[in-house]
Protein backbone atom coordinates (compact mmCIF):
# COMPACT_ATOMS: atom_id res chain seq x y z
CA UNK A 1 0.00 0.00 0.00
CA UNK A 2 1.32 3.59 -1.16
CA UNK A 3 1.45 5.68 1.92
CA UNK A 4 -0.09 9.37 1.06
CA UNK A 5 2.03 11.28 3.93
CA UNK A 6 4.82 12.40 2.35
CA UNK A 7 8.48 11.69 3.68
CA UNK A 8 9.97 13.70 6.67
CA UNK A 9 13.92 13.70 7.40
CA UNK A 10 13.69 12.20 11.10
CA UNK A 11 17.47 12.51 11.26
CA UNK A 12 19.85 15.25 10.08
CA UNK A 13 23.33 15.94 11.19
CA UNK A 14 25.75 18.13 10.61
CA UNK A 15 29.59 17.80 12.04
CA UNK A 16 33.06 18.74 10.55
CA UNK A 17 36.24 16.45 11.47
CA UNK A 18 37.83 19.51 12.91
CA UNK A 19 38.84 18.35 16.71
CA UNK A 20 35.91 20.79 17.56
CA UNK A 21 32.61 18.97 15.29
CA UNK A 22 30.94 22.51 15.73
CA UNK A 23 34.22 24.70 13.64
CA UNK A 24 36.30 24.16 10.65
CA UNK A 25 39.33 25.01 8.81
CA UNK A 26 40.56 24.25 5.57
CA UNK A 27 41.34 20.49 4.61
CA UNK A 28 38.28 19.45 7.25
CA UNK A 29 35.57 17.57 5.95
CA UNK A 30 31.92 18.94 6.66
CA UNK A 31 29.16 15.99 6.80
CA UNK A 32 25.98 16.13 6.42
CA UNK A 33 24.05 12.87 7.47
CA UNK A 34 20.22 12.31 6.59
CA UNK A 35 17.47 9.69 7.53
CA UNK A 36 14.49 9.64 5.84
CA UNK A 37 11.40 8.40 6.76
CA UNK A 38 11.57 6.38 4.04
CA UNK A 39 12.90 5.20 0.93
CA UNK A 40 13.50 8.05 -1.36
CA UNK A 41 13.09 8.12 -4.93
CA UNK A 42 16.59 9.58 -5.56
CA UNK A 43 19.39 11.03 -3.27
CA UNK A 44 18.70 14.32 -2.25
CA UNK A 45 20.46 17.41 -3.64
CA UNK A 46 22.65 18.95 -1.20
CA UNK A 47 24.57 22.04 -0.80
CA UNK A 48 26.91 22.84 2.05
CA UNK A 49 28.00 26.73 2.26
CA UNK A 50 26.63 27.15 -1.33
CA UNK A 51 28.88 24.47 -3.02
CA UNK A 52 27.48 21.25 -4.63
CA UNK A 53 28.15 18.02 -2.02
CA UNK A 54 29.04 14.78 -3.26
CA UNK A 55 25.97 13.00 -1.95
CA UNK A 56 26.28 8.52 -1.10
CA UNK A 57 23.72 6.34 0.18
CA UNK A 58 20.46 4.96 -0.83
CA UNK A 59 17.06 4.07 0.12
CA UNK A 60 16.54 6.21 3.10
CA UNK A 61 19.66 7.28 4.45
CA UNK A 62 22.29 9.34 2.57
CA UNK A 63 25.93 11.24 3.42
CA UNK A 64 26.55 14.57 1.95
CA UNK A 65 29.86 15.96 2.09
CA UNK A 66 32.71 18.82 1.01
CA UNK A 67 36.20 19.61 1.99
CA UNK A 68 36.39 23.01 3.75
CA UNK A 69 38.35 25.55 1.49
CA UNK A 70 38.96 29.06 1.42
CA UNK A 71 38.83 29.44 -2.42
CA UNK A 72 35.05 28.53 -1.90
CA UNK A 73 33.44 28.96 1.62
CA UNK A 74 34.18 32.37 3.33
CA UNK A 75 34.39 32.85 6.59
CA UNK A 76 31.92 33.04 8.90
CA UNK A 77 28.94 30.10 9.78
CA UNK A 78 28.32 27.79 7.30
CA UNK A 79 25.02 26.05 6.48
CA UNK A 80 23.27 23.39 4.72
CA UNK A 81 20.48 22.75 2.26
CA UNK A 82 18.53 19.64 1.41
CA UNK A 83 16.49 19.44 -1.53
CA UNK A 84 14.74 16.84 -3.74
CA UNK A 85 12.93 14.73 -0.73
CA UNK A 86 10.52 12.39 -2.48
CA UNK A 87 9.44 9.22 -1.87
CA UNK A 88 10.00 6.13 -3.79
CA UNK A 89 6.70 4.87 -3.18
CA UNK A 90 4.07 7.49 -3.95
CA UNK A 91 6.08 9.82 -5.13
CA UNK A 92 5.00 12.93 -3.24
CA UNK A 93 7.71 15.47 -2.32
CA UNK A 94 8.43 16.52 1.30
CA UNK A 95 6.19 19.40 2.64
CA UNK A 96 8.91 22.23 3.35
CA UNK A 97 12.34 22.21 0.65
CA UNK A 98 14.76 23.05 1.26
CA UNK A 99 15.77 21.82 4.61
CA UNK A 100 18.25 24.01 6.85
CA UNK A 101 18.03 22.79 10.23
CA UNK A 102 19.37 19.80 11.83
CA UNK A 103 17.17 17.77 14.09
CA UNK A 104 19.67 17.73 16.50
CA UNK A 105 23.21 19.57 16.83
CA UNK A 106 24.40 22.20 15.17
CA UNK A 107 22.70 23.81 11.81
CA UNK A 108 25.85 25.72 10.82
CA UNK A 109 29.69 25.64 11.50
CA UNK A 110 31.89 28.61 11.82
CA UNK A 111 34.22 28.30 9.38
CA UNK A 112 37.66 29.86 10.20
CA UNK A 113 41.08 30.54 7.68
CA UNK A 114 43.48 30.82 10.30
CA UNK A 115 46.30 33.63 10.06
CA UNK A 116 50.41 33.49 9.41
CA UNK A 117 50.61 36.21 12.26
CA UNK A 118 53.25 34.84 14.30
CA UNK A 119 54.29 32.51 11.93
CA UNK A 120 58.83 32.94 11.43
CA UNK A 121 60.01 32.23 7.69
CA UNK A 122 63.98 31.27 7.46
CA UNK A 123 65.42 31.98 4.68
Amino acid sequence: ETSAVPPTLTVVTFASSNGDPTAAVPGDTLTLTITASEGLAAPPTVTIGGQAATVTGTGAAYRATITASAATLTAGPVGFAIAGVQSASSGLAAAAQPITAATSGPSAITFSVPSNEGWTIQY
